[in-house]
Formats: structure tokens, C-alpha cells, sequence
């Protein structure tokens, strides 16, 4: 009997200690590769001929500029991701105190793969909220492809959809020679990482990829606990 429970003790310690390690081996990676992202605003798709206000023009000039110093940057493994966005501006131009309210706005998303789960830790004027991303991504994959960064890449139109809120269109584009299923701020789950990304006017291009050193960077995601999902949070 004594080496029954013996026995069915060390069976426990062994299904412990390989959940403790699964758990750790999808929280904790070596970073491959990084990409930095920069920011634009296409005004391709604006009717130029319509009368708008001088003011509105001058609030339109002063956005674009602001978003073309704007930077993200994605660290990945083939187990999960960080992607900090947007960084930089106040950096940039500290006397533009503009420019240093929305870098204030601050975020870090993180996506840990296989599991599929998007934390996003916001930090909005020094304080720091984290909530767990429940929207779902359709992908359409396109034909239309382009070269960026070197790379061949695929169009896709994702639509996220939100219990109880419209529906949101994000055009991209993704590197099938990169095929791990990562991206820029909310964007993953395709068959290679995303180098271009469109919401609405907003446009988020990767500026350059690299290959980490080894074991120079480590990705840690952190123990968010039960927090809030995004449908709530934002209601």
C-alpha cells in the first residue's frame, strides 16, 4: 500500500513538473528576430476637391506629423511575441508637448502562441491596465501581392468582430518567408509575420528586420491573472 501511494505521489510531482514547464515554455522565449515599425497616415483615399476648413487642414498637417515620428517594435520567437507601440515621439521632439501627451498614451500588446491569446498592457498617463483581447479575427487572404523590406508578401483583410460592436476592417499585408503568426499592434494568427498594416488612414510599414543575436533579448510574458476581456473594458 505504502508504495502505491508512493508511487502515485511521484506520478503527481512528474504531471505537475511537466505542466509547470509547458506553462513556462509558453511564457518565457528567446527573441529571433526584431522589426521596426513606422508610422504614416495615407490620405490617398481623400477626396481633395471637397471645401474644407483651413482649420481642419492645419489639425490634419499637424497629425501626420506627429505619426511619421511615431515607431513600434516587435520582438518574436515561434512560441509567442511583444510589440510595443508607439514609442519614440517625446524622445524625438521633447519640446513638442503635442507630440508628448499621445506618447503618453503608451501601449505594449502581447500575444503568446500556441495558446492564442492576445494580453494587452495599456498605460494611459502613468497608469498601467491590462485586459485580455476576446476579439475575433476573420482573415480573408487575397492574391494581391507586394515587396517590402526584400520580402514577397500576401494581402489579407481581417475583420475583427465584437460582441454587442461594429464590425472593424484592418488591411495587411505578411511574409510567408517569416512564418511565424505574429504583427503589429492587435494583428496575429496568419501564416506569416505582418509588414504592413492599414486601419483606416492609419498605416503602420515595417522599416527593418533583423535576426536578434543569440539569446541577447528574452521575451517574458507576464502573469496578467484574471483580468478583464477588451469587450469589457472598453463598454
Amino acid at each position: 500500500m505504502l508504495s502505491f501511494i508512493k508511487y502515485l505521489l511521484t506520478g503527481f510531482f512528474i504531471f505537475f513538473l511537466i505542466v509547470d514547464n509547458y506553462a513556462q515554455d509558453l511564457t518565457r522565449a528567446i527573441a529571433e528576430y526584431e522589426i521596426i515599425y513606422s508610422y504614416s497616415i495615407d490620405r490617398s483615399g481623400v477626396d481633395q476637391d471637397r471645401d474644407i476648413p483651413p482649420n481642419f487642414i492645419k489639425m490634419a498637417k499637424a497629425a501626420e506629423e506627429i505619426a511619421s515620428n511615431l515607431e513600434g517594435r516587435l520582438i518574436f520567437s515561434n512560441k509567442n511575441s511583444v510589440y510595443w507601440s508607439p514609442e519614440g515621439v517625446a524622445r524625438k521632439n521633447k519640446e513638442d508637448g503635442l507630440a508628448n501627451i499621445l506618447v503618453s498614451a503608451d501601449q505594449k500588446y502581447y500575444y503568446s502562441h500556441p495558446q492564442g491569446i492576445l494580453y494587452i498592457e495599456k498605460m494611459m498617463f502613468g497608469k498601467k491596465s491590462h485586459f485580455k483581447d476576446d476579439r475575433i479575427i476573420v482573415w480573408e487572404v487575397l492574391s494581391d501581392q507586394t515587396v517590402i523590406n526584400g520580402l514577397v508578401c500576401r494581402k489579407a483583410i481581417g475583420t475583427f468582430k465584437t460582441e454587442g460592436w461594429n464590425d472593424t476592417e484592418v488591411k495587411v499585408w505578411f511574409a510567408l518567408d517569416l512564418p511565424f503568426p505574429f504583427g503589429p499592434v492587435d494583428t496575429y494568427d496568419l501564416p506569416g509575420v505582418i509588414l504592413k498594416y492599414q486601419l483606416a488612414s492609419l498605416v503602420i510599414t515595417a522599416r527593418s528586420i533583423r535576426r536578434i543575436p543569440d539569446k541577447s533579448e528574452e521575451i517574458v510574458i507576464p502573469d496578467f491573472g484574471d483580468v478583464p476581456s477588451f469587450s469589457e473594458s472598453v463598454r
